[in-house]
């Protein structure tokens, strides 16, 4: 090996330590956002007016509802929703909403997620306060209501208040 390769070497190895230090404290200083959406449909196409549909509600109203038949693609819709305006949003949540447990255990998911201890975690009630309270408190979340049976069967699990972020329920049937 010459003295210009041993310098070539070390000059790329400095740098690339460099890079490593820099791209280090770039995510160290910056919280992780928390998602937990299924891998993205790279067959999903069309469905622009909807998607639009969506972003507009959104605009309006921080809790949208997308009613629907079983298998019209209700699910497929929110998530590509999710994934196409994924930069808005610091936290973006898929919960089955098909029962009060499911719920439950989504929000205990999300907690563990993001680091949040809420207590006691096998007592749904203190579960659901702290869930509201975390939605009180953040800003800038999408949390999406998979398979609920209707509006009405999951109402005390929304946010009470929803000025900082939004709300897309799917579901079989309107109430």
């Amino acid at each position: 090996m010459s003295i210009i390769e041993g310098i070539i070497i070390i000059v790329v190895a400095a740098f690339i330590g460099f890079i490593s230090k820099k791209a280090y404290n770039h995510f160290k200083s910056k919280p992780q956002k928390a998602d937990n959406l299924p891998k993205r449909n790279k067959y999903f196409v069309g469905r622009k007016s909807e998607l639009r549909k969506i972003r507009v509600s959104l605009k309006k109203a921080p809790l949208i509802v997308i009613t629907g038949e079983s298998g019209l693609g209700k699910s497929q819709l929110s998530i590509e929703y999710a994934y196409r305006h994924y930069s808005e949003y610091k936290h973006i949540w898929l919960v089955n909403a098909a029962s009060s447990q499911q719920l439950i255990e989504g929000y205990k998911a999300f907690a563990r997620r993001i680091g949040l201890s809420w207590g006691n975690e096998n007592d749904p009630g203190v579960v659901l306060s702290h869930a509201k309270n975390w939605f009180d408190e953040n800003r800038k979340f999408l949390f999406i209501f998979d398979n609920a049976e209707g509006t009405g069967s999951i109402q005390d699990f929304l946010p009470s208040e929803l000025n900082n972020g939004h709300v897309i329920v799917n579901t079989r049937n309107i109430e």
